[in-house]
């Protein structure tokens, strides 16, 4: 199993969960707080009861997709395991040929197909695609190789790098910024890699291939507005 090292701030990535406490009870009467609607002294407003926040004030973060697609990925390599007499490649190219109805289906509900269409009609548009999809290809191939060949560890290793490679990527190409405590974060992160490679030398291709081709990925997927 793996896991991910986030560096992105709140508006980007996994944001926090504010209570606001504080504020609720700032300012706030007796009747407020304890629950009760206490009616406002004589010559005062009326005041609005406590509410609790909505959905606008606290929007979406993304938290629970994200956990429940790495732990789906974690849980990944069992799976290869049981079908490991399954080349690689063909093992590739059967997830490309039945993901691309499942992806139709979604297309169709959701009313892309205008959005599709003029994809397809976009040269440029296309060449980034093309070029991303042969990055995810590799990044693909060669998890499944290796994992199915008893580098689970190595393959492992290759996501505990990537988000390091999204934090160079971010910062010297799309002119991101980090705060103090970010990069304090990064440091701690890239120290436990470098002792985790420590252990790895003869197989770091693997691990290297797998991050430098999943960061570089969705580098290209930021410039396709697809």
């Amino acid at each position: 199993f793996h896991f991910i090292v986030s560096s992105r701030g709140a508006g980007d990535g996994l944001g926090g969960v504010g209570l606001g406490v504080d504020r609720a009870l700032e300012g706030a009467e007796l009747g407020h707080v304890v629950g009760l609607r206490l009616g406002p002294r004589r010559g005062e407003p009326r005041r609005q009861p406590f509410m609790e926040p909505t959905a606008k004030e606290h929007p979406k973060t993304g938290l629970g997709a994200a956990v429940g697609a790495y732990v789906i990925w974690g849980f990944l390599p069992l799976y290869l395991l049981l079908v490991k007499e399954v080349p690689a490649l063909e093992f590739v190219g059967w997830r490309i040929i039945w993901t691309l109805p499942l992806c139709l289906l979604i297309v169709l509900v959701r009313k892309q197909f205008s959005q599709l269409r003029d994809a397809l009609r976009n040269p440029k548009t296309m060449g980034w695609l093309l070029l991303s999809a042969t990055l995810i290809a590799v990044n693909w191939v060669v998890y499944v190789w290796a994992i199915q060949n008893g580098n689970v560890y190595a393959a492992s290793l290759g996501y505990y790098i990537n988000p390091l490679v999204n934090v160079l990527l971010g910062t010297l190409l799309l002119k991101e910024t980090l705060s103090r405590l970010q990069w304090l974060a990064v440091g701690l992160a890239g120290l436990g890699v470098s002792l985790l490679i420590g252990g790895a030398l003869t197989t770091l291709w693997i691990s290297l291939t797998l991050a430098l081709s999943f960061g570089s990925y969705g580098l290209i997927r930021k410039q396709v507005d697809v």
